[in-house]
């Protein structure tokens, strides 16, 4: 690690770079010129930023820019975006044709959560923005058109509503999908149901006043109700074949800023090791769910449901390493999950339940949906938050 201190709204000295592999950002910009040095100075570059706006900024300047001789670039790193970019994109591989995607956040009040993201929570608290609904640009409101979701029995049902997460602008483009929302929602339902009571009434023109915006971010750091869970939960709704299908992917875990910082330190230590297409990307765009396998199992739980129209399916609540296929009475043992072939061991194996050939069918030969599973207790590990850029040598 090379401590260095760089002001990043003024122009980059690129001999500072000289010696440079790879640049994590973590502070919000509001121009491009700093990516743009590292980018051609031949530096990787990582961000976890989270403006929707910023992003789409990099994304652009990158497809207008000669990838030859230049670093690669990997925004939408982190939880949201992130991981939601992952089961987004691990939703979209388990159908043929997606037609429509869902991506619902609940976190948990009585997380820790640094100042910056208190301070984006509440200035988007009464926002409005863009969204593409059926290959068409919507203008919608955040903490409104709020859904019912079912984060499985640990966590219940709880209402999100609208928030300009960043990923549901990115998805559109990269996964090609014409319609993409993210909603937003706390471990409190009632204190969910708060908020958006109270941005309809009209808190939205009190927090243009300083001492207002204040002591509410002040208000959402002091309150430690609830607890630190978090999850994520998308849905994708499409075909497998001409079956009409749904893909259901739930993660969750906790400590959502620890989350943040193991995605961001395995995607820091691939780009450091490995060689990746230069230029500018999204992190699904060069990451998949299976490459964060091997450590995400152990921080969080991971469910993902696959159901077929066409079969009388029921799935009985996940176990660790535990499949229950209810067209054949049977458990099906999952071992080593994830892999592209799976070796399922049937007790009493009869008609069409006879094995796996991969994760996209479970079981293959039914075509009739199925999940596979993660799971596994989070290690309390603590590595850099949110709040600097480090320079890696």
């Amino acid at each position: 690690m090379l401590p260095l201190e760089l002001d990043i709204h003024k122009p980059l000295d690129q001999s500072m770079l000289e010696k440079v592999k790879l640049v994590v950002m973590c502070l919000d910009q509001t121009n491009t010129a700093f990516v743009e040095g590292c980018v051609r100075n031949g530096t990787h570059y990582l961000d976890i930023s989270a403006n929707g706006h910023f992003l789409t900024q990099i994304e652009q300047w990158g497809s207008q820019t000669e990838t030859k001789n230049v670093g690669t670039a990997v925004l939408s790193v982190g939880l949201a975006p992130g991981l939601t970019n992952l089961l987004a994109g691990e939703a979209h591989r388990l159908l043929d044709q997606v037609s429509e995607l869902d991506i619902y956040i609940m976190l948990g009040l009585g997380d820790r959560h640094g100042r910056a993201a208190i301070e984006w929570t509440v200035d988007n608290l009464c926002t409005s923005y863009e969204v593409i609904n059926n290959h068409q640009r919507v203008t919608v409101e955040s903490m409104t058109e709020g859904k019912l979701v079912d984060f499985g029995p640990e966590l219940g049902k709880k209402r999100a509503y609208r928030f300009p997460f960043s990923d549901q602008q990115t998805l559109v483009r990269t996964l090609c999908i014409p319609t993409v929302s993210t909603r937003l929602c706390f471990d409190l339902d009632g204190m969910t149901r708060v908020v958006a009571a109270l941005r309809s009434i009209g808190i939205c023109r009190l927090l243009h006043q300083p001492k207002v915006r204040e002591a509410v971010m002040e208000a959402f750091g002091r309150w430690k109700m609830g607890d630190d869970r978090f999850a994520i939960k998308v849905e994708a709704r499409g075909k497998r074949g001409t079956n009409e299908a749904t893909v259901e992917c739930l993660l969750f875990g906790r400590d959502q800023s620890n989350m943040t910082a193991m995605v961001a330190a395995a995607v820091a230590k691939s780009l450091y090791e490995e060689a990746f297409p230069p230029g500018v990307h999204h992190m699904e765009q060069l990451f998949s769910l299976e490459k964060m396998r091997y450590w995400l199992e152990q921080e969080a739980s991971l469910t993902i449901f696959v159901r077929e129209a066409g079969y009388d399916r029921a799935i009985d609540e996940p176990k660790r390493g535990l499949y229950h296929d209810a067209l054949c009475q049977k458990h099906v043992r999952l071992s080593h999950v994830g892999e592209s072939n799976v070796n399922q061991s049937l007790e009493g194996t009869s008609g069409r339940c006879l094995r796996a050939g991969g994760p996209k069918r479970f079981p293959d030969s039914s075509k009739s949906g199925g999940a596979y599973l993660y799971g596994g207790p989070r290690l309390d590990s603590h590595i850099a938050r949110r709040g600097h850029a480090s320079c890696i040598k």
